[in-house]
């Protein structure tokens, strides 16, 4: 059986105070902000920049380090998973979007990619804007497993909204559906939603997907854009 999995690697600059916590049960955790670029030539040909904010959180041993080692203006690299969290605002849950590092280490750039395999939760239908250009969109679950205490087996199912444009939305369209196993990769954004009781939540993850495969075990079949 191929195993779902979700792993994210960012570099970027820390942009907040790092102080260290510890939970009811003495566990240590730290939360900072990491900024990220995007960047892009227009079709006047001039280049353009795009900042985006990612919550990052560390535990344990991890966090005493990077409380240790770090400060703002420090630019690192972080592997981790992408997770959610829910908070109450306004009487409403809302979710945001975090990411449980694994590692924290020095680097110099800025870097935003993530890694998923899991399953397509709805068919893909294309669409165009207006200009005509192709997109569509999908949801992807991973599951997440650890054992507890007592050592049962515990799994959490996560689900991520992705983005596709261009020949990658005609690819998924063509060739994935509702529970199709997938391997994707891009890059992680954000943007503003407004709910139907008008509450606003300026931190959806959304994965814009720059590459996307079928995944089976022992053998992936890649999907080619070049084959449209």
């Amino acid at each position: 059986m191929a195993r779902n999995y979700s792993k994210v690697i960012l570099i970027g600059t820390i942009e907040s105070d790092i102080s260290l916590r510890s939970t009811n049960n003495q566990t240590s955790v730290t939360n900072f902000t990491l900024t990220t670029f995007d960047e892009w030539i227009d079709k006047s040909g001039k280049t353009q920049t795009h900042k985006k904010w990612h919550h990052v959180v560390c535990w344990g041993k991890l966090a005493e380090q990077t409380v240790k080692n770090f400060k703002i203006g420090d630019v690192v690299i972080v592997e981790g998973s992408i997770s959610y969290r829910y908070y109450e605002k306004d009487n409403n849950q809302v979710k945001v979007a975090e990411i449980k590092a694994k590692t924290v280490s020095l680097w110099t750039g800025s870097f935003n990619k993530i890694i998923l395999v899991g399953n397509v939760g709805n068919d893909p239908e294309l669409r165009n804007t207006l200009n005509g250009t192709a997109v569509t969109n999908f949801s992807l679950s991973t599951i997440d497993r650890w054992k507890d205490k007592d050592g049962v087996t515990k799994y959490h199912k996560k689900w991520h909204k992705t983005v596709c444009w261009g020949k990658t939305a005609e690819v998924a369209v063509n060739n994935i559906k509702n529970g199709s196993l997938v391997l994707l990769e891009g890059s992680l954004a954000y943007k503003t939603f407004v709910n139907k009781d008008g509450i606003k939540n300026n931190h959806i993850a959304e994965i814009k997907t720059s590459q996307l495969e079928k995944w089976s075990n022992p053998i992936t079949s890649t999907i080619k854009t070049e084959d449209i």
